[in-house]
């Protein structure tokens, strides 16, 4: 990469290795690269991934959206008051996120008193699998979907690739951290709620 940084052949190898790749790794890379290769349509991609790992970085305000709530009415995230929110993506027909929905909803019922919030964001497109999903599931907290599966516009707002997949945010909408599951979550939870006090 550093011998041949300014070819268009080192941007394509850096953007095709985008994908799971942290913000710092990928900025490292970036730089290496010398300014042809940075003007070229592969830089420019570099530079908008870039771009949307930032929104969404620990310590950055979550990106806003309004969506429809499965019990009717539409819910906006900055507008949804609580000390802990999570944001959840999942989908119906994902075995691990039906799994992630068993230790969210134990956590829900321990510290929902305590100001914890849950926002579950479906990436399903067939309503009446995503309600029959929520019912089983007994997920009584708040849940949203556009309907529109993978290219549901609230999952690119937060460059979903994979799910499950959580951000924790605090009472100001900052993300605090992202992807815990099971006791990591629930320690982060707990943490953040004693902190508010």
């Amino acid at each position: 990469l550093k011998k041949y940084n300014h070819s268009i052949v080192a941007a394509w190898m850096v953007a095709s290795k985008m994908e799971g790749v942290d913000e710092a790794k990928l900025t490292e890379r970036y730089e290496v690269l010398g300014e042809e290769a940075q003007a070229t349509f592969y830089g420019k991609r570099i530079v908008d991934e870039l771009n949307k790992m930032q929104k969404i970085a620990v310590g950055a305000v979550a990106p806003d959206f309004s969506a429809p709530l499965a019990d009717g009415g539409v819910l906006a995230l900055h507008e949804t008051r609580a000390k802990v929110k999570i944001v959840n993506f999942w989908a119906s027909w994902s075995k691990p996120c039906r799994d992630e929905n068993v230790n969210l909803l134990r956590l829900y019922k321990r510290y929902r008193p305590k100001g914890l919030e849950i926002i579950s964001v479906s990436l399903d497109d067939n309503k009446s699998v995503w309600l029959t999903a929520i019912g089983e599931d007994g997920s009584d907290w708040k849940n949203v979907s556009d309907l529109k599966g993978g290219q549901s516009e609230i999952a690119t707002a937060y460059s979903v690739k994979g799910i499950p997949c959580t951000f924790i945010l605090d009472g100001e909408n900052r993300i605090v951290a992202k992807n815990l599951r099971g006791k990591d979550l629930e320690k982060k939870i707990d943490e953040m709620l004693k902190k508010k006090k």
